[in-house]
């Protein structure tokens, strides 16, 4: 009985990402700005901690997988719906964005069409969370709109490629045609932390830049000693 409810612990502690996500966007937009801050602190934390005790636990789910890609969605559109809701028009656009992401996702869930996240996708979330700290910060405190548009104009340029991105798998996965890669090794132990984060910002730059960033397979290089 008891081993029973372990597993259920990376669920809970999920969903209780999802209840704090709500909670701090409303808390927000009434006026309580240290709380709101704290919860969306630990709706962040959390959603590093679901994974851990899942792979901990051996607790791993088609259901638990389904409700983190929900609460993630939930996450995202608690931090840009206030912002929004608060005047800050330029939060309009990835708001807009990540919602056209969320309901196409969904669809494809509900018509049983499994879509993994592509590289770019993953580059677009790192980009899209420092935009809605920015975002919620500008709202307050409108100093911080000079380092707000040009994040929100990368972040834009991400969401437009990774919805292409999305779209192309439903495709390729309908045509029986598509090829999943691992895209879980973000960095690359054999590389010094410089060499890393030199690779990660061309990468970057490649899908901001470039029109076919699609096609575009990054291979990493290592230096010649």
């Amino acid at each position: 009985m008891v081993n029973k409810l372990v597993k259920y612990i990376p669920n809970i502690i999920t969903f209780s990402r999802i209840i704090t996500s709500v909670l701090a966007s409303l808390v927000f937009v009434f006026g309580d700005f240290a709380t709101s801050i704290c919860l969306y602190g630990y709706s962040a934390i959390s959603d590093f901690f679901d994974g851990y005790a899942a792979r901990k636990l051996n607790a791993f789910s088609e259901f638990g997988r389904k409700l983190d890609a929900v609460s993630d969605k939930i996450f995202i559109l608690s931090l840009l719906a206030p912002t929004v809701i608060l005047g800050n028009v330029l939060m309009m656009v990835p708001f807009i964005f990540e919602t056209l992401i969320a309901v196409n996702n969904l669809k494809r869930t509900n018509n049983d069409i499994r879509i993994v996240t592509e590289r770019v996708g993953k580059f677009k979330t790192a980009m899209l969370f420092p935009t809605m700290i920015l975002g919620l910060l500008a709202s307050k405190f409108p100093m911080f709109n000079f380092l707000l548009i040009p994040s929100v104009c990368v972040t834009t340029e991400l969401q437009y490629k990774t919805y292409k991105s999305y779209n192309k798998q439903e495709e390729e996965r309908l045509n029986e045609t598509y090829k999943e890669l691992d895209n879980t090794k973000i960095i690359s132990k054999e590389l010094s932390i410089k060499d890393n984060l030199i690779n990660l910002r061309n990468e970057l730059m490649s899908y901001v830049y470039y029109d076919d960033n699609i096609e575009y397979k990054y291979r990493r290089k290592e230096r010649r000693k």
